[in-house]
């Protein structure tokens, strides 16, 4: 029997074992259940996707805790196992105590006895692991008590893409991305999902946000994520899948975990994918196969989401300015999409947009993203940093209003 397949069948146990909590929480992302139940955002959930997130609203308590478990998986390339980035904040601000008990670790917060909303963020893309959110504790004082669930946007968008959709690299500190100051011992928390520009275009248009990529993930090729740094340490726990293979499952760490479109269905989809299919300009994937896939893509999304609106993005050659030959990250060589082979990338994605117009996909439009990002300092492996991903999303945000009528 196979990995994944082990993967599988442990989940299918977790899900059969886990009691249901029907804890009042809003529940933002990916999720898969581990209770089976039917009920709405009941819990223990299953958390892998960057930018997901889980909150709930409480009153009369001097402090909160987030309760979760760690889930990260087993990898044929580990050696060990990663801590995943967690943000636990009070009405928006807080760092959290880390209590580790066992393979428990409680997440705690002090906060007023005011009425407050607690908000935990899974801040780290799936590569570096899931965990198993179980429940928010309170101080359990007397007056202690949580309110009803927080109510969720009626707009909705998904983010479907690579390493620039998560945010990778955003808060790093050092192109090699083995140097850092974001690093503590020898991890390296390098990315920040909620300062990502999905983040900060659903946070413009008060929108929930679906962000689901995957770094490394390319249409028909990928470009594999170091196992190791040149430290030693571990960065990576899984082998990078395709986008297709992305969009069809609930959780990023279990291949097996089917997601049901249906239990989110987003106005608008940002698809920005299509980088690292052309890292390797001695090895560009056939043209007319990878078209084909990305109208199928593009097809699938329109089937399974009615009446959505795609914005295929294509970004601008200024990301080139970060490419240095033999520059290493970990093991490899870090390099976004060389200068010599952008041209290609740019004719393969004209003739995607092309070829579903000719699909009748009226539903999807083009949006060629403006030289903005080369302007500021660059994060991790040449991604784009915090300003990056804000300059990023000044020039899409304005663009998304104007195809959805969204102020």
């Amino acid at each position: 029997m196979g990995l994944e397949s082990m993967l599988a069948l442990a989940t299918v146990a977790l899900v059969l074992l886990k009691p249901v909590l029907c804890q009042p929480v809003a529940i933002e992302g990916r999720i898969l259940s581990l209770s089976g139940s039917a009920v709405p955002d009941s819990l223990p959930v299953a958390v892998s996707w960057p930018a997901s997130q889980i909150s709930a609203t409480f009153t009369g308590s001097s402090s909160v805790t987030a309760v979760i478990k760690d889930l990260t998986y087993a990898s044929e390339t580990s050696i060990r196992l990663l801590p995943v980035g967690i943000s636990v904040t009070v009405n928006g601000a807080g760092t959290p105590v880390v209590t580790v008990s066992g393979d428990t670790i409680l997440l705690t917060v002090a906060t007023s006895p005011s009425q407050s909303t607690v908000t935990l963020v899974k801040e780290d893309e799936c590569s570096t692991g899931s965990f198993e959110f179980v429940e928010f504790l309170l101080d359990g004082s007397s007056t202690a008590s949580f309110l009803a669930a927080p109510v969720l946007p009626e707009r909705r968008m998904e983010f479907i893409g690579d390493s620039i959709t998560v945010g990778f690299g955003n808060v790093g500190t050092d192109i090699t991305c083995v140097s850092s100051t974001a690093c503590s011992g020898s991890f390296c928390q390098l990315t920040s999902a909620s300062q990502s520009f999905p983040v900060l275009i659903s946070t413009e248009f008060g929108a929930q946000v679906q962000v689901t990529a995957w770094s490394g993930a390319g249409l028909t090729k990928n470009k594999e994520a170091p196992a190791l740094q040149s430290t030693g340490s571990i960065i990576y726990g899984t082998p990078t899948p395709n986008l297709p293979e992305i969009y069809t499952r609930a959780d990023g760490s279990i291949p097996d975990s089917v997601y049901d479109p249906k239990s989110y269905i987003p106005q608008v989809v940002v698809l920005a994918i299509g980088v690292n299919d052309f890292l390797d300009s001695s090895a560009y994937p056939d043209l007319g196969t990878w078209t084909q896939v990305y109208v199928a893509v593009l097809t699938a999304l329109t089937t399974d989401y009615p009446g959505v609106k795609i914005i295929m993005v294509q970004y601008p050659a200024t990301l080139t300015n970060a490419y240095q030959p033999g520059l290493l990250y970990g093991n490899q060589v870090a390099n976004l999409v060389p200068p010599d082979n952008w041209p290609v990338y740019d004719i393969y994605h004209q003739a995607a947009f092309t070829a579903a117009q000719a699909a009748g996909l009226t539903n999807v439009v083009y949006f060629e993203l403006p030289d903005v990002v080369g302007e500021f300092p660059r994060g991790c492996a040449g991604h784009p940093s915090v300003q990056g991903d804000a300059a990023i999303a000044a020039q899409l945000a304005p663009f998304v209003s104007q195809v959805m009528g969204w102020a």
